[in-house]
C-alpha cells in the first residue's frame, strides 16, 4: 500500500503523528534538531522538516480514512483534483534514511559538542589539514579557533563545516 499526505493543523504535527500511530496506523513525521541562539543562549528544539504535513500508510488495516482526517491534529488529506496524494515506499525510504544520516552528521560534527582548547582539523582551503585550537562559537554556524602561522597564535573565524575535531 502506499503512504497518503496528511495535513496538519499548525505545530501539531508531533500530536497527530502520535495520535495516528495510536490508532494501529503507520505514520512518519520528519524532523529535525535545530540549535539556535535565543538571548545568547543557545537552544536546541526539534523542528519539522515539512511544517504542516506527515504521512500515513494504511497497509495491513482496513483503511478508515474519514478516522484519520478527524484525528486530532489532523487537518484533512492533501488532494489532487480530488484524488488523495500518495508519495512511495521508495521516496519515504529515502527521507528516513536522509534524515538519520543528517543527525548522525549533526551529532557528530556540531561545534556544541567542542569545548575551548579542543583540537581540531581545518577540512576546507587555504588551511586544509592543519590543526587548531578551538575557542568558541560565534553565531549559529561559526566559530573561532586559533591556528599556529609563522609561530604565532593567529584568531580564525570559519564555519562549523570547515573544521572536524580530532579522534582522541
Amino acid at each position: 500500500m502506499p503512504w497518503y499526505l496528511l495535513t496538519t493543523k499548525p505545530r501539531n504535527e508531533a500530536r497527530a503523528c502520535e495520535n495516528i500511530q495510536n490508532q494501529g496506523y503507520q505514520a512518519f513525521y520528519p524532523d529535525y534538531q535545530n540549535t539556535r541562539l535565543k538571548n545568547g543562549k543557545r537552544t536546541t528544539q526539534t523542528e519539522a522538516l515539512f511544517p504542516g504535513y506527515l504521512f500515513v500508510n494504511v497497509a495491513g488495516n482496513k483503511a478508515n480514512f474519514n478516522a484519520l482526517r478527524s484525528t486530532r491534529g489532523v487537518y484533512d488529506f492533501v488532494r489532487f483534483g480530488g484524488q488523495l496524494a500518495q508519495v512511495n515506499q521508495a521516496l519515504i525510504s529515502q527521507l528516513q534514511s536522509n534524515i538519520a544520516s543528517l543527525q548522525h552528521a549533526a551529532a557528530a560534527n556540531s561545534a556544541t559538542n567542542l569545548h575551548k582548547g579542543d583540537i581540531v582539523t581545518i577540512t576546507d582551503d587555504p588551511f586544509n589539514g592543519l590543526s587548531a585550537i578551538y575557542q568558541t562559537q560565534d553565531g549559529l554556524e561559526r566559530s573561532v579557533l586559533f591556528i599556529k602561522l609563522l609561530e604565532k597564535q593567529t584568531k580564525l573565524t570559519l564555519k562549523n563545516t570547515e573544521f572536524k575535531k580530532q579522534s582522541a
